[in-house]
């Protein structure tokens, strides 16, 4: 790691820990609706919103198609 993105680090731990536990949050939200839902952001209220998904897909088809297809996409 470079000495500029390790400084970087260092200069947004607070945010950096903030996100991580916002991230675990959601996770631990997401797996009480089945493992499936959307967050979507409410700019009036400044607030997340986690909903359950009702069977619809996010993504456009070809991109599941191309998951499907291909056993390394996407790349890690």
């Amino acid at each position: 790691m470079t000495e500029r993105i390790q400084t970087w680090q260092k200069k947004n731990k607070v945010h950096l820990k903030r996100l991580a536990a916002l991230i675990r949050k959601i996770i631990s939200v997401t797996k009480g609706c089945g493992n499936r839902a959307k967050v979507c952001y409410v700019p009036d209220g400044d607030k997340l919103v986690i909903s359950p998904l009702d069977g619809e897909k996010m993504l456009p088809e070809d991109l599941y198609l191309k998951w499907e297809a291909e056993p390394n996409y996407p790349p890690s």
